[in-house]
């Protein structure tokens, strides 16, 4: 039996036992860190964000080529604000026993920000795309 160290072990080295060709890594004590939550509201903000960034740098001619043909690349395949917002709003009209905690919003706003007549308008605009949505899978 020998032991050596193993340099990718996270928070630290940890001291790794060979025996007989199989490997024993001793557990490592990670430190714990706070998990921050987003919330859909916020992640819909900062996806229609970046899109509106990835545009910004695709036009700036201050910028390299190569940065801005990447930024091309990128946003041929990133979601467009009509795009994310639908299916926030597709995600909050699931009924309730299929629902799972959304992943988006159907509005960059938190939601005490917005005003109460315009969400009943735009619950019932999403209830009923969803409805026409959820028959055509059946």
């Amino acid at each position: 039996m020998t032991t050596d160290h193993n340099p990718h072990a996270s928070g630290g080295i940890s001291p790794v036992l060979r025996t007989r060709g199989f490997i024993f890594c001793r557990p490592v004590r990670i430190p714990e860190r706070r998990l921050s939550v987003t919330m859909p509201h916020e992640r819909t903000r900062a996806i229609i964000q970046t899109h509106d960034f990835l545009q910004q740098l695709e036009q700036d001619a201050s910028v390299g080529e190569e940065t801005r043909s990447m930024a091309t690349q990128l946003l041929r395949h990133y979601p467009t604000r009509s795009e994310v917002l639908l299916q926030g709003m597709f995600e909050e009209t699931l009924p309730v026993n299929l629902r799972i905690s959304p992943f988006f919003s159907s509005t960059q706003a938190s939601p005490s920000s917005s005003s109460r007549s315009s969400q009943s308008v735009w619950n019932r605009l999403c209830s009923g795309l969803a409805k026409i949505l959820l028959s055509s899978l059946r």
